[in-house]
């Protein structure tokens, strides 16, 4: 992670309401979950002042995209996501 400014959540970080999370955001990537996850514990564990626990978490799966495609992730792969960032 770069921050531009002298600390974390700073700069455009903490000006846009990003948020840190567990992973399920990217469904179609494996890979960056697997990279999230990986980082998730640690970042928490150093910055506890910017998390909010925000259980429970709800995740919907849409039937479009917002341009109007169909979603390219299926019920299955989406509840296998959702269950593996639990």
């Amino acid at each position: 992670m770069f921050e531009a400014k002298d600390d974390l959540f700073r700069g455009a970080s903490g000006s846009y309401g990003i948020r840190l999370h567990a992973g399920p955001h990217y469904p179609r990537s494996e890979v960056t979950r697997k990279e999230v996850q990986a980082t998730f514990k640690p970042m928490l564990e150093e910055y506890p002042q910017f998390f909010v626990d925000m259980n429970p978490a709800i995740y919907a799966l849409g039937v479009e995209d917002v341009d109007g495609n169909p979603s390219r992730v299926d019920w299955p792969h989406f509840k296998k996501v959702c269950e593996e960032c639990q």
